[in-house]
Order: structure tokens, then C-alpha cells, then sequence
């Protein structure tokens, strides 16, 4: 990504697909989940513009597991109000239930979580995330969710 610039209509359609996740209060303690996140190329830009530092993946921890550069050496998300799709839908998707008790007033579907989530990719280049066939969503929900709790 060598010039990230999104026009103001592309961060608002980004921003109204943010508004479409229900709040979930954090509690701040899904820290562990915040490695290997995927993103939107817009999310990517529209990160990288308001920080001013593109995402990056380090090891801080003896496992070596990639952790997001955006945590704060106390596990807290140094971007929480810009933070990607992804990680907005922690705790707010029935399938992607935050395990600490942070609940949202309602739960979204595991197929309008993936709408979002395609919609947020095509924003910028008109590129899809996922592109899972229509009754896949639950297994792939599924599997994140395993993937995320080991």
C-alpha cells in the first residue's frame, strides 16, 4: 500500500457499515484474539490514515504468536474507535459470542456479519473479504471462532 488515501464518500460508507454492529461493552480481556486479523483494504487505509502507522503484526509474547501492533503493552486497543470489521463483530455476531460476558443489546447474524463484512472490502478496490457460498457462513463463523479461542 503505497498511498492510502480514501475519498470522503468511501469513509463514510465505511463508517455506516461500522454503525450497523451493535455496541458491545468491553471489558478488555479478549486481548488473545488480537493476532491475525483480516481486514478490508479501505479498513486497512482508512487505519493508516487517521494513525498515521500502518498495521503491523508483532512477537512480543514466548510463544511467539503475531499479536496486532495496535495493543498497548496493558492489552488494550490503542484504536479501539477506528478498529477493523473484524473486530467490531467480536461479541456482537451470535456465532462469535465474546466468552468474557460482554454482550451486546442484540446480536447480529452470522450472514449479515458477512454482508458487512463484503460490503466494507468492496468499498476500495472491489474486493470481497470472504466470498463464501450461501449456507457455509455457520461452519466458517465456527472455525473462527475455534481458531480464536485456542
Amino acid at each position: 500500500m503505497d498511498d492510502p488515501k480514501l475519498t470522503a464518500a468511501q469513509i463514510r460508507k465505511l463508517e455506516a457499515i461500522y454503525a450497523q454492529v451493535p455496541k458491545v461493552p468491553c471489558k478488555g480481556k479478549c486481548f488473545n484474539s488480537c493476532s491475525g486479523i483480516g481486514m478490508a483494504p479501505a479498513e486497512r487505509d482508512y487505519i493508516t490514515e487517521r494513525t498515521g502507522k500502518p498495521l503491523r503484526m508483532i512477537s512480543l509474547k514466548r510463544d511467539h504468536i503475531p499479536r496486532c501492533g495496535y495493543l498497548s503493552l496493558e492489552n488494550r486497543c490503542t484504536i479501539y474507535p477506528l478498529r477493523p470489521l473484524i473486530c467490531r463483530l467480536w461479541g456482537a455476531v451470535t456465532d462469535l459470542q465474546c466468552p468474557y460476558g460482554c454482550r451486546p443489546a442484540k446480536y447480529l447474524t452470522p450472514r449479515k456479519a458477512r454482508r458487512l463484512i463484503e460490503a466494507a472490502a468492496e468499498i476500495v478496490r472491489g474486493e470481497t473479504v470472504l466470498n463464501i457460498p450461501d449456507g457455509l457462513e455457520e461452519s466458517v463463523w465456527r472455525r473462527l471462532k475455534e481458531v480464536t479461542e485456542a
